[in-house]
């Protein structure tokens, strides 16, 4: 049975170069794991209309898929999905890079949520 107190380099599974990481952010035994909290805090519960959306906000909406596209890009090895979301108070693009499984978990018509930094 593994104690509070036990030394994180006793604990199967944990291997020297993830104990020198551990060991940079002052955790030595299970208690400093089991103590060791985020230094911040994103609350994706919250959704908003798009109308209230402002550039550098971290927000979530629950929007439509009204278009979708894949895209190359054409210097390099990159693809670039794009989509137009929309709700009853507007609308807004949305890309993501290199997450081609997107184009095809998002079709037009789905309603979901949406997290992330607005830009403009």
């Amino acid at each position: 049975m593994i104690a509070a107190q036990t030394p994180l380099e006793q604990i199967k599974g944990v291997g020297p170069r993830f104990l020198t990481r551990l060991h940079k952010l002052g955790l030595n035994t299970v208690r400093d794991l089991l103590y060791h909290f985020p230094s911040r805090y994103e609350d994706w519960s919250e959704i908003v209309p798009i109308a209230d959306l402002k550039p550098g906000d971290m927000k979530t909406i629950q929007a439509d898929v009204r278009k979708i596209k894949m895209n190359r890009a054409w210097h390099k090895r990159m693809f670039v999905i794009e989509a137009l979301l929309g709700d009853a108070s507007g609308t807004i693009p949305a890309v993501w890079f290199n997450q081609t499984y997107i184009k095809n978990t998002l079709k037009p018509g789905v309603i979901a949520n949406f997290s992330g930094k607005a830009a403009l």
